[in-house]
């Protein structure tokens, strides 16, 4: 009993240590911006964590390390921005949700065809989960598989269909931003209720990925709890991984293309990264069908649709807001 115990204590004290502390790190709220303000805001998120898009007439949050603190507290100062601490210190909120899941994983292990809603699933799980759905519904439910990450991870989907001819095709994906853990449950919520209801698949087909970064997404759980981008090599071995949301390949622009460690780095060149380039090639390929692309983010409460680079609105967008 004895070593049973010292076995499972080292496993946890083995989990803690390789898990990045966020003790000292700090989240900064700012007052609503103003559009004066839009251009600072906007220079300082290449360089710095901002949680969410910053916008005029929203606040701005932002995750700092305590060396980073005074600089972006002075910085909020001289655009004489007030702001308050959010959050004084990240550290224990980290390491408590941790514990809770590992507990919840430990106590509530998922069933064959059933999603878990009470703890966040791995992406192992995840694809598992759709692997027993394709088994045991061969006619409405077909495991796509749209590329491999650089460290290994398939990007896996699914596709929802009643098989009929000449459907349109409707698109939804999740975790591209591998910390929003909060999206692959809501991918996965969507699948229960499409197959789970024929009226549903007769509207059209459905395109479903819980895990658009399935390595940032791994690294998340195993490493660092907010881990945002993939883990593709770059020329700073301090600073790997793009973020795949810059990096398709429209009005792709890389900036400062030596700026690696900022959470927006959009890569070398657009579809740099396998996880992208799956998803753009089979978004091609299906889309004279494709009427409606949804991403599935988190924080910040917010609907966004096109354009996110000028304030012109796109032809459809009376549609949109309906």
């Amino acid at each position: 009993m004895r070593s049973l115990f010292s076995i499972v204590l080292l496993m946890v004290l083995g989990s803690a240590l390789a898990y990045k502390s966020y003790s000292g790190y700090q989240v900064l709220k700012s007052a609503p911006l103003t559009a004066a303000s839009m251009p600072y805001i906007n220079r300082l998120s290449k360089h710095f964590d901002f949680w969410g898009t910053p916008g005029v007439g929203r606040p701005a949050t932002v995750m700092v390390s305590p060396e980073q603190a005074p600089l972006v507290v002075a910085a909020f100062n001289r655009m004489r921005i007030s702001h308050e601490v959010l959050i004084p210190d990240l550290g224990p909120e980290v390491e408590r949700e941790r514990l809770e899941r590992e507990a919840l994983e430990v106590a509530h292990s998922m069933k064959p065809r059933e999603a878990v809603y009470d703890r966040y699933m791995s992406c192992q799980e995840i694809h598992h989960y759709m692997r027993d759905l394709s088994a045991a519904y061969p006619e409405i439910a077909t495991g796509i598989i749209f590329a491999n990450g650089t460290e290994g991870h398939k990007v896996k989907g699914i596709k929802i269909s009643n098989g009929n001819v000449g459907q349109k095709a409707l698109w939804f994906d999740c975790a591209i931003h591998a910390r929003e853990w909060i999206t692959p449950p809501v991918c996965l919520r969507i699948i229960d209720e499409v197959i789970a209801d024929p009226a549903l698949r007769d509207l059209a087909d459905w395109y479903i990925l819980p895990v658009a970064n399935p390595d940032g997404y791994n690294y998340s759980i195993t490493t660092d709890r907010f881990w945002r981008k993939t883990r593709s090599p770059n020329p700073d071995p301090d600073c790997p991984g793009t973020d795949p949301n810059r990096n398709f390949d429209f009005l792709w622009d890389a900036g400062n293309p030596t700026d690696y460690c900022s959470e927006v780095y959009p890569g070398t060149n657009a579809f740099s990264e396998p996880e992208v380039s799956g998803i753009g090639n089979f978004i091609l390929d299906i889309a004279d069908s494709l009427v409606l692309y949804v991403a599935i983010h988190s924080y910040g409460e917010q609907i966004l649709y096109p354009y996110g680079h000028t304030v012109e609105p796109v032809p459809n967008v009376d549609q949109l807001v309906k």
